[in-house]
């Protein structure tokens, strides 16, 4: 019924065999990631359900803070930082921001 993939670039290339084989309606892929090649295939309604944004950008802006904080500032920063994974699919892919990942605007 689906295929959930480690990597959306990985849901991207089964998501290219599932079509070539007619095989849309039948098979569902949920991906992880957050590839922004991903972004049209859910916004368009295909069998590319969703994807994971792991918050890398993020996460590497948050890294930057912590060290300032402790090196140049001096505080004592948690020892965790944790970062709530975002799921995007049709209900809320929309809300992706692409100027966060340094993509630009996406056209319309």
């Amino acid at each position: 019924d689906g295929i959930v993939t480690l990597f959306d670039d990985m849901g991207l290339g089964v998501y290219q065999v599932v079509k070539s084989n007619d095989m849309a309606d039948q098979v569902d892929i949920f991906g992880y990631d957050n590839m922004s090649e991903i972004y049209d295939l859910i916004v368009d309604g295909t069998n590319y359900i969703n994807t994971v944004d792991t918050c890398t950008y993020v996460t590497g802006r948050n890294l930057v803070y912590a060290v300032e904080k402790y090196c140049v500032q001096g505080e004592i920063i948690p020892k965790t930082i944790f970062m709530e994974p975002v799921v995007y699919d049709n209900s809320n892919i929309a809300d992706f921001d692409y100027l966060q990942y340094g993509e630009g605007e996406k056209e319309k």
